[in-house]
């Protein structure tokens, strides 16, 4: 996932008048300049991240990147990665429902949940979920496995049934055995843990990709050419 952007004219009225300046200088310093603006933009994408997700996890917020632009090649790219390491969902994928809006994204547990249930739904966490949330208010991989795996069990600790008698709407429930106050009596205690919602919310935008990294180079980076050109011609003089 990421976003180009034209910034052939912003050049051509730089290189007006900067004669003094042979390709090669030239070429070095857009490249530099595009290097630093793109360097500039994941900084700021990494802070819209932090804004619009709530506490988003390293592997989230590390997953920006920048190719860098070279005198050869004036390429720069910037933007969230769409291919996963070590076999983890890439972020640029779980994150389409932010960057676009729309539907949610259907998680492989998701899907895995929705076999069981005979209909394509998202696993929602239930109020009163017993599943406990990590430190960034997430529900780990480690638990939505354990959950849904146990529901394909007869007999397990979690099952799946109707959210009420009648309804086509199912949920995961956990069956827990526990004894009644300091007696041998043993008692059945049932939980909700995630509804299978087959009409999930659709999620508003709220990482505007083209916004937040379109003004950024549009601002940025006249700046550093003008700072990279500059300080070219500075070098250049040097030997005269």
């Amino acid at each position: 996932m990421a976003s180009e952007f034209d910034i052939t004219s912003d050049i051509d009225k730089a290189l007006k008048g900067l004669t003094a300046l042979d390709e090669k200088n030239i070429s070095f310093a857009v490249a530099k300049a595009m290097t630093l603006t793109g360097q500039f933009a994941q900084i700021k994408l990494k802070a819209e991240m932090k804004s619009a997700i709530d506490r988003p996890t390293p592997y989230t917020t590390n997953s920006t990147f920048v190719t860098f632009a070279k005198p050869s090649k004036l390429f720069m790219e910037v933007g969230i990665r769409t291919v996963g390491k070590g076999g983890r969902t890439a972020a640029g994928r779980y994150l389409q429902s932010l960057i676009k809006g729309g539907s949610p994204t259907y998680k492989a547990v998701d899907l895995a949940a929705s076999k069981i249930a005979g209909y394509r739904g998202v696993l929602v966490p239930s109020k009163q979920s017993p599943v406990k949330l990590n430190r960034y208010g997430n529900i780990s991989l480690g638990n939505y496995k354990t959950v849904v795996g146990g529901a394909r069990q007869l007999g397990g600790a979690y099952y799946i049934a109707p959210v009420k008698r009648g309804s086509s709407v199912k949920a995961i429930y956990q069956r827990k055995t526990s004894f009644i106050g300091r007696t041998s009596t043993l008692q059945n205690n049932t939980s909700r843990v995630f509804v299978i919602q087959p009409n999930p919310a659709m999620r508003t935008r709220q990482l505007n990709l083209p916004v937040v990294l379109g003004n950024t180079v549009k601002q940025e980076f006249p700046k550093f050419m003008k700072q990279r050109f500059e300080a070219e011609i500075a070098r250049k003089l040097q030997k005269y």
